[in-house]
């Protein structure tokens, strides 16, 4: 998916959901897209995290299944 898009957007990858957190604090993105099904950090905690930091927590989540 992220070769597909990054011809048209600038793309970040996360190869977990608390690097993603990192992540998104630290590059503030438009959007944040995200497979609801993790072993490690499911899509449903990673929002309920992202919802509790305030630099982060407006920013649009997309869900992936």
């Amino acid at each position: 998916m992220a070769a597909i898009l990054s011809a048209h957007y600038t793309i970040y990858c996360a190869d977990s959901g608390n690097s993603g957190l990192q992540l998104a604090q630290q590059l503030l993105p438009e959007t944040i897209v995200l497979n609801i099904v993790n072993p490690q950090f499911d899509g449903y905690a990673f929002m309920n995290s992202v919802k509790q930091i305030a630099l982060i927590r407006n920013i649009p989540i997309i869900f992936l299944n």
